[in-house]
Formats: structure tokens, C-alpha cells, sequence
């Protein structure tokens, strides 16, 4: 009986030990980069209005310069990124600065891979 009882116990540990190992293995690794945003696509209006875009210029370089440094999931950084583009959009409609309608630009989340994580358009009204 103690035998059987020390193999069944050895072959239990075994098992889980193969377990753990194999959940381990099997796992997705998490990938964390810095993040930072280009434009893309821009309305013929936005291409002729300087002053927004100098702001949305000046707002990219801000969010540039200490999000490159944060390292986050890219489902996080595309978190950010559209909470940045919703404040950016209403810090520059505050300013009122003279704009035309269909002013918009296309903004890209981009991780330090150059992967394209996100685009949102940010539209001035």
C-alpha cells in the first residue's frame, strides 16, 4: 500500500509538473512598445489652413515626446491615443481659430515597429 501510494503521488506531481510546464509554454508573450502618431490622409481644407495646423502639429509633438517613452500594449497605447485625439479636437475648436467645413486630417498610432496600431480622423469643426 505505501508504494502504491508514493507512485500515485510521484505520477500526480509528474502530471502537474507537465502541466505548468505546458501552460507556461503556451502562453501568448506580451509585447509592449512606445508609441507615436503621424498624420496621414488631410482634407484640401486642413492642407490650406495653417493655423490648425500648427496646433495639430504642436499636439502630436507634445503627445510624441512622452508617449515614445511609455511602453504599453498596443490596445493600450490605441486607448490613449483616442482619448488624445478627442482632447486634442476640443483644445483646438476652443482656440477658434478661422476654419472652413470638411477640415480634417487622419491621424496613425504607429508602435516602434512602424506598425500602423490605429487611425482615427480628427475632425475640426
Amino acid at each position: 500500500k505505501y508504494i502504491m501510494k508514493r507512485t500515485l503521488t510521484f505520477a500526480l506531481g509528474m502530471l502537474c509538473t507537465f502541466a505548468l510546464l505546458f501552460g507556461a509554454t503556451s502562453c501568448k508573450e506580451v509585447v509592449r512598445s512606445g508609441h507615436y502618431v503621424t498624420t496621414g490622409t488631410t482634407s484640401p481644407n486642413m492642407a490650406a489652413n495653417i493655423f490648425v495646423q500648427s496646433a495639430v502639429t504642436a499636439a502630436i509633438q507634445e503627445y510624441n515626446t512622452t508617449e515614445m517613452a511609455e511602453l504599453r500594449t498596443d490596445e493600450d497605447a490605441t486607448s490613449v491615443f483616442r482619448k488624445f485625439v478627442s482632447e486634442t479636437k476640443t483644445k483646438i475648436e476652443a482656440m477658434a481659430l478661422p476654419t472652413l467645413d470638411d477640415t480634417w486630417v487622419d491621424l496613425n498610432l504607429m508602435n516602434l515597429s512602424e506598425e500602423i496600431v490605429a487611425t482615427e480622423r480628427l475632425t475640426i469643426e
